[in-house]
């Protein structure tokens, strides 16, 4: 550092984007959100493991091939749920990888330099399986399922001879119980249906004269696949042999795209389909992101306020419709934005969810009343219990922690003191060591001498706050 310049602190258990020598890499970064509204940020892979004693959620592999990954070799990432388990897929210049986590174990699906972005789905057995177009003079599709004895690779279908945005990204989603996989060609504008029945995959022509921006989701037996075509916006909804085209929309600019690093992102779309059969639309223009809803036939705009400028959106919903969530990149500031839109008060699409608030704990006025010692406190579901600590004053004391949360999928708690909220990171009385969970540690607090009320609060999680009350006699 230069003399003079402000050393910026690295943030508590943030991923690691260098080597150990210091030198700049890429890393696979993955986020969470808790009901408490509370984002964890971690990683599925980084390019060194973690020193000892220095936590990163999801307990990311150490992978050295990301030593290599830059802005240009980055394809695209996808992920899927199933119960505790987290499936990821992403794709670089060293070829198509798969993790599974938390405390993510991670490998090579296919070596090759020439993969699309992926996409990734689990079938009712818990196993996963992944799509992808490989480029080359007729581009591939490939689907490959995990066995006992690695990945099993099938190629379901051809494209057209490479030429530019190729190779295009991959769509996968399961339909009923089988795979569905959709890919738009680049060259030849035709969107592409491929479905496995009985073990043979057979394929169709969707849409004609589509212009990219493909995106699959699926509900059941209903699938929806929004797409750009010349003119605007549209939405192919049904299943194999049978789908009706709609036009969801013009579309004011879809040829803008971020730019980062000099490299350009086609523009996108976003779909998805609940469990009535209510189809949603995401998609980007040179006004921002968009959004639409309805059944077949009746799809209809909803506003996006605060989304100019947004690119790549992607949208959720959850199967009885009453949550939607649209994701999107605003690169005019570098953020990773997210927007939910229901019918709850005081919650608009394409708000940025807000920091925690940090309020006074409950039972702040009432704490140490009866004079009675409380030194014990749990740490669970991102919340203290309880949230009054009572000890005497003038006297060392100890403070007994129970961590019961995963360090994997919540992060590390502590406990830090201070007279006031605002004094915790400029004057702290007392702060405790980083507990990655579930774990116990005994804090060994020196003595206060003066009596009064004192505010606590975790550093990772701003908002798990409480009272620690000093008595005297």
């Amino acid at each position: 550092m230069a003399p003079g310049d402000i050393p910026v602190a690295r943030p508590v258990f943030s991923p690691f984007l260098q080597t150990e020598d210091g030198t700049d890499a890429g890393a696979v970064l993955l986020t969470s959100l808790t009901p408490e509204q509370i984002w964890t940020r971690g990683a599925v892979a980084q390019p060194r493991e973690s020193p000892p004693g220095v936590p990163v959620p999801f307990e990311p592999a150490a992978d050295p091939s990301l030593a290599t990954l830059t802005p240009a070799r980055a394809k695209g990432t996808d992920i899927a749920i199933t119960g505790t388990d987290i499936h990821t897929v992403w794709t670089t210049n060293t070829g198509v990888w798969y993790g599974l986590g938390p405390s993510f174990e991670i490998g090579v699906v296919q070596k090759t330099p020439e993969a699309g972005a992926p996409s990734i789905a689990v079938d009712g057995s818990g196993a996963p399986m992944v799509a992808y177009t490989v480029g080359g003079p007729r581009p591939e599709v490939r689907v490959a399922e995990q066995s006992a004895k690695g990945w099993r690779i099938t190629p379901v279908t051809s494209l057209s001879a490479c030429g530019e945005g190729c190779p295009p990204a991959t769509f996968l989603a399961l339909l009923g119980d089988e795979p569905l996989v959709v890919v738009a060609d680049p060259l030849s504008g035709d969107l592409i249906a491929a479905h496995r029945r009985g073990g043979t995959w057979a394929t169709e022509v969707v849409a004609s004269d589509v212009t990219g921006g493909a995106s699959l989701a699926t509900s059941g037996d209903t699938a929806a696949i929004s797409f750009f075509t010349a003119s605007g916006v549209a939405v192919a909804t049904g299943g194999p042999g049978s789908w009706s085209i709609e036009e969801v929309a013009p579309v004011a600019n879809a040829a803008g795209a971020a730019s980062t690093d000099a490299v350009q992102t086609p523009p996108g779309t976003g779909a998805a389909v609940d469990g009535q059969g209510t189809i949603w639309v995401a998609w980007e223009d040179g006004e921002g992101i968009h959004l639409a809803s309805g059944a077949e036939g009746k799809i209809q705009q909803i506003e996006t306020p605060d989304t100019g400028g947004g690119v790549s959106p992607t949208v959720a919903v959850t199967e009885d419709g009453a949550s939607v969530y649209l994701a999107w990149y605003a690169p005019e500031e570098g953020d990773l934005r997210l927007g939910t839109y229901a019918e709850l008060p005081d919650l608009k699409i394409g708000v940025p969810s807000p920091a925690p608030k940090v309020v006074t704990a409950p039972g702040g006025v009432t704490c140490g009343k009866d004079k009675k010692p409380v030194l014990s406190i749990v740490a669970q579901g991102t919340a203290f219990d309880p949230t009054c600590l009572v000890a005497p004053a003038g006297t060392p004391f100890t403070i007994d922690f129970d961590n019961k949360d995963p360090v994997a999928t919540v992060g590390p708690h502590n406990i830090v003191v201070a007279k006031d909220e605002a004094s915790t990171s400029t004057n702290p009385i007392f702060r405790g060591e980083l507990v990655s969970g579930p774990d116990t540690v005994e804090y060994k607090v020196p003595a206060i001498d003066a009596a009064g009320s004192y505010f606590f609060h975790c550093e990772v999680h701003p908002s798990m706050t409480g009272t620690l009350a000093v008595i005297s006699g």
